[in-house]
């Protein structure tokens, strides 16, 4: 049993497995980003990289398993079994040795409609592998994660082509606001003229919108 794990989520060494289960449920209902803002988002990151830990011994593979059949009928929550299923695509984006792996993880963690995923989709965006990042992008625009404005600018600032086309099609999905608009203006000025014309498409279709809302 590892004591700094169990430290974090406010047990002893010796905890039954299910004190260890109920202290991450209560603690991920209160660090859950969607339910108390991105501010909790490394706590909640913390507290399932614990548990993790904790109840998970084998590698990260491309089996993703539920939590264990609990005896006598019992089930876990369908909120545990999503918020676990989070922590172990998350540990697999971050941490598989596989490119192919992780790309997987992070079209896995789009489709799952927890924006607490971003968690560690923000981190894969610095992936050395292509395919990675742009998948983790793909992802984030389906999330439409209206704080990633921040990430996904320094993404396009050091991606190559297709990547930065993979940002502009997340910022469409996401809507052009705010810190997304320094993201277009560089997409104009790109050396790339694909980029540069998707660009000024979406350019074009943020002013026409405007004049429509005026």
């Amino acid at each position: 049993m590892l004591e700094r794990e169990l430290a974090v989520l406010g047990l002893k060494p010796g905890a039954a497995e299910e004190d260890i289960r109920r202290a991450y449920r209560n603690l991920a209902k209160k660090y859950h980003p969607d339910l108390s803002g991105y501010n909790t988002a490394s706590l909640f990151d913390k507290v399932t990289h614990a548990y993790k830990n904790l109840t998970v011994s084998k590698p990260v593979s491309r089996v993703i398993p539920y939590p264990a059949r609990q005896p006598f009928g019992k089930q876990p929550s369908r909120e545990t079994r999503d918020d676990y299923d989070i922590s172990r695509l998350g540990g697999m984006l971050l941490y598989s040795g596989s490119s192919e792996q992780r790309a997987f993880a992070a079209k896995k963690l789009g489709n799952s409609g927890k924006k607490s995923a971003y968690v560690y989709l923000r981190k894969a965006l610095s992936d050395k592998n292509s395919l990675v990042v742009r998948s983790s992008v793909e992802a984030i625009g389906k999330l439409r994660i209206q704080q990633s404005a921040g990430d996904l600018s320094c993404a396009f600032s050091h991606g190559e082509a297709d990547t930065k086309l993979e940002i502009l099609k997340a910022l469409e999905a996401i809507g052009i606001t705010g810190g997304f608009t320094n993201i277009l203006l560089q997409a104009m000025r790109d050396p790339a003229p694909r980029v540069r014309r998707k660009g000024l498409s979406l350019f074009a279709e943020t002013q026409t919108s405007k004049v429509n809302h005026g």
